[in-house]
């Protein structure tokens, strides 16, 4: 994840680690779904239940970074990449 390098690489505070990751992944998402909105590939139902989850917990996550210190965001990112990683390979083992 760009927020895991630039903190720990960079030594960039993990904050501005997340706000840049944050912000790449909006142009990034916006570009993708414009070309997969035009070519009427997305699933607009599934988006809209998706925004009533993805909404208020950006609000929340962006109020609860501010308020914990460096080192809590940290653990707790990190223990949110294991909890992926662990989805990720409990699913490929799943479709093998």
């Amino acid at each position: 994840n760009a927020s895991a390098l630039l903190a720990q690489v960079q030594r960039v505070p993990m904050r501005a680690a997340a706000a840049t990751s944050t912000v790449s992944l909006m142009v990034t998402a916006g570009a993708a779904g414009a070309v997969h909105l035009a070519h009427g590939t997305v699933p607009l139902a599934s988006v809209a239940w998706a925004l009533l989850g993805v909404i208020p917990g950006g609000l929340i996550g962006a109020r609860l970074q501010s308020r914990l210190p460096d080192r809590a965001i940290r653990v707790v990112f990190a223990l949110l990449a294991l909890l992926v990683a662990a989805s990720v390979v409990v699913r490929a083992r799943g479709s093998l």
